[in-house]
């Protein structure tokens, strides 16, 4: 998960951003149909633009946490296994008895 971390923040971050124009755009046909025509009911542009805003602080609000949450995890840097560190061990003990084998023949 933590490997396509970035893009998934990235891809979030895009698709909030369009959320948050597609609400604004709806906002302003609530309004344009409020104030322009005949067709609007008494109390439902209203009630509509608060569902809207909520939308809209809903993604202002999540937007960055997932962010943070991305920046945070650059920060976790896991150690090696114990078996990295055993394989370390190995090859440099292989290369000195290698170089000590060499000495002992000149």
């Amino acid at each position: 998960m933590s490997v396509y971390f970035d893009t998934l923040s990235v891809r979030i971050l895009k698709l909030s951003l369009l959320g948050i124009v597609v609400c604004l755009l709806s906002v302003a046909a609530v309004l344009y149909v409020k104030l322009f025509t005949d067709a609007s009911i008494p109390g439902w542009a209203s009630n509509l633009i608060l569902i809207i805003f909520t939308m809209i602080l809903q993604l202002f609000s999540v937007t960055p946490i997932v962010l943070l949450m991305q920046l945070s995890a650059r920060k976790n840097v896991k150690a090696p296994s114990e078996i990295v560190y055993l394989d370390f061990i190995a090859s440099k003990t292989q290369i000195n008895r290698r170089y000590c084998d060499e000495n002992r023949q000149i």
